[in-house]
């Protein structure tokens, strides 16, 4: 590997480990076809973000007290989608 691409290499793995982004997910989805051209879908995820962590959530601020409570402390987050897809 080159010098310059080296550098590059440790200049964005320290840009990404800075950035705190950890967290895991778990999904669990399903679908219907309601009818033939028509498809009800659903999907659960649990968001699993560690502490010291944004994981993939932003704030407006995040020196507010919110924010970095948000930011120090574990969260559990469950987000449920459900859409009908179509087509005519």
């Amino acid at each position: 590997m080159s010098t310059y691409a080296s550098q590059a290499n440790s200049g964005i793995k320290g840009l990404l480990d800075v950035q705190k982004l950890a967290q895991r997910t778990i999904t669990l989805g399903t679908r219907w076809d309601v009818m033939p051209n028509v498809a009800l879908k659903a999907q659960w995820d649990q968001i699993h973000k560690p502490a010291d962590s944004w994981g993939l959530f932003f704030t407006k601020d995040p020196s507010t007290a919110e924010a970095q409570s948000f930011l120090q402390n574990r969260r559990k987050v469950n987000v449920l989608s459900v859409s009908m897809d179509f087509v005519f």
